[in-house]
């Protein structure tokens, strides 16, 4: 008998271990073989964004059929097709960090080459049967958002915004949409810790990254002289961000203070552009271009950080239902995910000198989810805990009910109707007709 058992349980012990999903490529020793153009292919499966290779083809191999693809691009996405013999399918670079499906004619196959349409620089390539969790499939930014933030660097949602992105982005419920003033194009890597941030907060929409530079200045003066100096101008910044209201057509939109919290030039000039850029994007006559593409839009309400008038204060140390965290602690993994911002000061201001803060209210200075209502097309605000205070998110308005045919009439039952109208006639007609001949024979 207890042999009996003993082989029982090796039984049951494999068929667990063969239903156990089968990931594959998550070392560079799995059976994932990059090939074709690549002079150094460990750089592409070392799990180090920082290191990449240039390729125009990789050739991916395993003892499984794959299902996904996950490409890492170090700077600029590049469209490519998946190939495998007899099968070819083209699809968008589209994300800096992207999971792709393999559709189904490729989903059988053990052999895939991935072409590129130009030299292509990659950081990381992995392949898998059934991908693990924490591979970001992002969301195109192509539709209307509940909630436009506008933050001007990489890690300024984290610190000044910190709590409000998972408050909204993890309740199920609100679109939620950022847009970066700045393009860290002289530190690419800090495009990649944005997208880890984001995608650590709960953010699934791909963000906007704008085309100006990051540069330091303390006033509003020395942030549009350094968009001289890079070739633009306090216009096209201005035109930016109109653009980006008309697309996505806020409800809320959040923006820094107007004194750029610490006082930084970039901050100021993003948030006071905004209050006009927030106007401008209701008037045709402002960016002609953008407003053939998306039409005009009136965004409800305005909020910014520190305003003094009209303040909300949000609930960022309640826990979020079924995560056993609050929203400013997640906020606080989010800005981890910002390895080379851990040496500054702001690292300290957001976890204290000894990681003793744990709750967004014992932070004074520059206190994140404090907000004011700095204008608004629906009224004040009266509880002051929501940003959307009389506004209704667009995922909870009930779909218009269809409208109802109208009913044909039935033409059969209406000729009926008459037919046996008609015969009640006739023999009303035929009843009073022998009545009368009845009654002239009697009186005969």
């Amino acid at each position: 008998m207890k042999n009996i058992k003993t082989v029982l349980c090796f039984i049951f012990i494999v068929l667990l271990c063969l239903n156990k999903p089968v990931v594959l490529a998550e070392t560079a020793t799995d059976k994932q073989v990059i090939t074709a153009n690549i002079t150094a292919p460990p750089v592409c499966t070392d799990n180090k964004i920082s290191t990449r290779q240039s390729v125009n083809e990789i050739k991916i191999t395993s003892d499984l059929p794959l299902s996904h693809i996950y490409i890492v691009y170090w700077d600029t996405p590049v469209d490519f097709t998946l190939q495998s013999p007899g099968v070819e399918v083209a699809e968008k670079g589209e994300f800096l960090h992207r999971l792709i499906e393999l559709p189904p004619e490729l989903k059988t196959q053990k052999e895939i080459t991935v072409k590129f349409e130009k030299t292509a620089n990659i950081s990381e390539i992995s392949a898998y049967n059934n991908p693990p969790g924490n591979k970001q499939n992002w969301q195109p930014n192509n539709t209307e958002a509940d909630l436009l933030l506008f933050s001007t660097h990489a890690d300024d949602e984290q610190l000044f915004f910190a709590g409000t992105l998972p408050k909204y982005a993890l309740d199920n419920e609100t679109e939620v949409q950022v847009v970066y003033f700045t393009d860290h194009n002289n530190n690419i890597l800090r495009r990649h810790e944005l997208l880890d941030g984001l995608w650590a907060v709960g953010v699934r929409r791909y963000p906007v990254i704008s085309f100006l530079p990051d540069a330091y200045s303390e006033s509003y003066e020395g942030a549009v002289a350094n968009l001289k100096k890079a070739g633009f101008s306090e216009e096209d910044a201005l035109n930016f961000q109109i653009e980006q209201i008309r697309k996505f057509k806020p409800l809320v939109i959040l923006g820094h203070d107007l004194k750029g919290e610490y006082g930084h030039g970039q901050h100021i000039l993003n948030s006071n552009l905004l209050t006009q850029a927030v106007i401008k994007a209701n008037d045709s006559a402002a960016h002609p271009n953008s407003f053939e593409l998306y039409g005009l839009w009136d965004t409800p309400k305005l909020y910014l950080h520190l305003y003094k008038e009209n303040q909300i204060v949000l609930d960022l140390d309640t826990e979020i239902e079924g995560l056993n965290k609050t929203p400013f602690q997640i906020s606080k993994e989010g800005f981890a995910c910002h390895g080379t911002q851990q040496g500054t000061w702001f690292k300290t201001w957001l976890n204290g000198k000894e990681g003793e803060i744990t709750k967004a209210t014992q932070i004074t200075k520059y206190a994140p989810g404090v907000f004011g209502l700095y204008r608004t097309t629906v009224g004040a605000d009266i509880l002051k805990t929501d940003l959307f205070e009389n506004v209704t998110k667009r995922s909870l308005i009930p779909p218009p009910e269809p409208e109802q045919p109208e009913q044909p009439q039935n033409t059969t039952e209406n000729n009926s109707f008459w037919q046996i109208s008609l015969v009640f006639v006739l023999i009303a007609v035929v009843s009073l007709v022998g009545l009368f001949v009845f009654k002239k024979i009697k009186s005969k």
